[in-house]
């Protein structure tokens, strides 16, 4: 099969870029070197790798581009996206961000062009910068209240067990009026309530986990009481 040639260009995924490549026919793909080097693939094993997760049916297509005078390997975008879903499954960091951070946008502009709401370009990167921002900020203070527990070993088990949960519900009781249960029951998204949460919630929900985790990690504080300080610092 002769080689195609492919555009290539940067594109914006909220906080991440990745080169976008696109042939003659309008399709789209992600070249399999920068897939190994993003997601810590062996480039030696990426091929048997992304067969193993994508099945028999994975394809790889050889593309020319302007940055390299030879042929590289690439998969279309569709299978790109059931990668990252792989992949985040297995635990894969990067991969898990770019899931959580991608979660409810195509949702959100199906409901726009319902509604008959525009929803641009500028919007649509400032919703993934948000996204991603509350998730790593979110990672930050469920790593604070863990060392917080480690640090307390008097702290009982079902503290330990409980501990998680009470500061999210203490956080949007505040904030919301209800705890996460119901908030997820009112909007349809148990297990998914994260990506529920509109661009400006996300931006005050950042704000007073991000304030929680600095107490926590400086002075020491309880996680729980943490959550009540921030809230009264931005009330």
């Amino acid at each position: 099969m002769a080689n195609i040639t492919a555009k290539i260009t940067p594109v914006a995924i909220g906080l991440f870029s990745i080169d976008g490549l696109r042939d003659e026919e309008g399709r789209y793909y992600i070249g399999v070197p920068q897939i190994t080097g993003e997601f810590q693939f062996d480039s030696r094993q990426a091929s048997r790798a992304f067969k193993s997760l994508l099945g028999k049916d994975c394809l790889f297509t050889k593309l020319k581009t302007s940055l390299n005078p030879k042929a590289i390997n690439a998969i279309p975008l569709v299978d790109f996206e059931k990668l990252l879903v792989e992949l985040a499954l297995k635990g894969n960091t990067r991969a898990i961000e770019l899931v959580r951070g991608l979660a409810g946008l195509s949702l959100h502009q199906l409901f726009s062009d319902a509604f008959k709401v525009k929803f641009e370009q500028e919007e649509r990167q400032d919703y993934l910068v948000k996204q991603q921002q509350s998730i790593r900020t979110r990672r930050l203070l469920t790593d604070a209240i863990r060392d917080y527990s480690a640090r307390h070993p008097e702290r009982s088990d079902n503290y330990r067990k409980f501990i998680y949960n009470n500061c999210t519900d203490k956080l949007y009781r505040a904030l919301f009026g209800k705890p996460a249960s119901k908030l997820e029951e009112e909007r349809s998204c148990v297990g998914k309530l994260r990506s529920s949460f509109s661009a400006s919630e996300l931006v005050v929900i950042e704000r007073h986990e991000d304030y929680a985790t600095r107490l926590i990690d400086k002075l020491d504080v309880e996680p729980t009481e943490a959550i009540a300080q921030a809230v009264d610092f931005y009330s």
